[in-house]
């Protein structure tokens, strides 16, 4: 049976330094593993004869339990694996825990990234909580100082307030003393109310009276009117029905004279007769309706000045009627 290869121990520098180097070397390594392991030659180069190989950047310094694990992990890997005489299966291992390690520390890392996410959000919401803070002190600051002016504000409209009632007692002493000389007035005042009382009784008896007559007047204005209307209505009609005879004659004339032409000299008479009486009959209607449309009109205008002067009439006793009552109003009120 041969004789069992010789596996290096993990803690020597010169495993260790061949293992980083092959790291170092192999393309395929995470810029994350080659950074670790380069800090980890530099730290070895200038320690070379330390007792216990310096942790990589971003690893845990290992125990003696976990050395004892990962030597005895190497031991079987090496009797099992790697062909004899060969160191490239306990680097292969290095390599694998070293990835293991760094997998694990990605892991604590991107945890540690959630962690620094939320404290960064804790910390965000924390100075917004800040801002808000400084603004509502800012708002209280400001209405403070509107509260402060509002108070003196009202302090200045107090001490108003004040010299204004001060006025006023003054100025009710002096309406004391000037209701003393309006009494006076107000008794010589009831006495000139009375006498208006009466003229007062007297102009609504006269309105009473003139209004009583222009009703009277306006009825029979109406009727008259009326009558007139209807009169000239029945004087035009009576002119109409004259003008439509002599038409309907003339119309007869002109077609018995289209239908005799031989007696042409007697029609041209009959024609000039009846043109004479159709002119005739056309001046007496419309002088007829000339003088009534005449009288019309006259009569339209006396109307509208007899209307305009009991108008007038009216006006001045409602104006008589007013002041009695503004006379009574001040009556009343003293």
């Amino acid at each position: 049976m041969p004789p069992s290869p010789r596996v290096p121990s993990p803690l020597s520098p010169r495993v260790r330094t061949s293992s980083l180097e092959e790291v170092l070397s192999d393309g395929r390594s995470s810029p994350e593993l080659q950074a670790g392991a380069a800090s980890s030659l530099r730290a070895g180069a200038a320690s070379p004869l330390a007792g216990s190989p310096r942790p990589l950047a971003g690893f845990r310094a290992p125990t003696i339990a976990s050395e004892a694990r990962s030597q005895a992990r190497r031991v079987s890997a090496a009797n099992g694996d790697a062909p004899q005489g060969s160191p490239s299966g306990a680097s292969g291992k290095v390599i694998q825990q070293l990835t293991a390690e760094l997998a694990t520390t990605r892991e604590t890392l991107d945890a540690t990234r959630v962690t620094l996410r939320t404290a960064q959000r804790s910390a965000t919401a924390g100075q917004r909580t800040l801002d808000d803070t400084k603004a509502a002190l800012i708002r209280s600051r400001a209405e403070n100082e509107h509260a402060a002016t509002m108070l003196a504000r009202k302090d200045r409209t107090v001490a108003d307030a004040l010299e204004r009632a001060r006025k006023a007692e003054a100025e009710a002493k002096e309406l004391g003393r000037a209701s003393r000389e309006w009494g006076a007035r107000v008794r010589e005042v009831e006495a000139e109310l009375g006498e208006e009382r009466r003229r007062k009784q007297k102009a609504e008896a006269g309105y009473e009276a003139i209004s009583a007559a222009w009703k009277t007047t306006r009825d029979a204005w109406r009727t008259e009117i009326a009558a007139a209307k209807g009169e000239v209505a029945a004087k035009i009609a009576e002119g109409r029905a004259e003008v439509d005879a002599m038409r309907a004659l003339f119309d007869q004339a002109k077609h018995e004279w289209r239908s005799r032409e031989t007696e042409q000299a007697s029609l041209d008479e009959t024609l000039a007769r009846l043109q004479a009486e159709r002119t005739k009959a056309e001046e007496v209607v419309g002088t007829q309706v000339r003088e009534l449309v005449e009288r019309l009109v006259a009569h339209e205008a006396e109307t509208r000045g007899q209307e305009e002067t009991l108008r007038q009439c009216e006006q001045d006793v409602q104006r008589m009627i007013r002041l009695a009552r503004q006379g009574d109003v001040a009556a009343d009120v003293a």
